[in-house]
């Protein structure tokens, strides 16, 4: 498999995985999402604001834009709000993923760190850090989504290679 398929594969599986989640959300009243339902943990809404900001912010980073402004959850006074913006991310993530070469993953240092400087990685494994790191904290809200009683069900890439829920 080549490098731009895996990538494109990984960032396809995110969106559907965050697609579950946010289905599974609207399944819980909106004011449960909004408290800590288990200790250690932020609340529902704050950790899929924060993991979407996360994909931005990391878009942001590959492309070598300025840093994104934290997204205060509070501006997202509902999940048809989150979804609303996660879509627009997804289609900014999606347009610069189309623009990407084997050549342009492998090379080093073109995602840029948080003082600015080249990161010592290639491309794709920036990528794949952030597609992988979002992958954890969907297992956090699916765990708080289940302890709410509306489990997201089965993530495995392979519910999403075959369609199965």
């Amino acid at each position: 498999m080549a490098t731009l398929e895996l990538i494109t594969t990984y960032y396809r599986y995110q969106q559907w995985a965050n697609q579950r989640i946010l289905e599974t959300a609207e399944q819980v009243p909106f004011e449960k999402l909004t408290v800590s339902i288990l200790p250690g943990f932020d609340p529902v809404r704050s950790a899929l604001v924060h993991t979407m900001w996360a994909q931005l912010h990391w878009l942001h980073r590959f492309q070598g834009l300025p840093r994104v402004a934290d997204f205060d959850p509070a501006d997202f006074p509902d999940v048809a709000a989150i979804r609303q913006r996660w879509e627009e991310i997804d289609a900014a993530t999606f347009a610069f993923i189309d623009t990407l070469t084997e050549e342009r993953l492998a090379q080093f240092g073109a995602a840029i760190g948080s003082d600015r400087q080249p990161l010592p990685y290639p491309l794709w494994q920036v990528m794949l850090h952030q597609a992988n790191h979002q992958t954890y904290h969907r297992g956090e809200v699916a765990a708080m989504l289940t302890a709410l009683g509306a489990s997201p069900g089965e993530l495995d890439l392979n519910r999403m290679f075959d369609g199965r829920r």
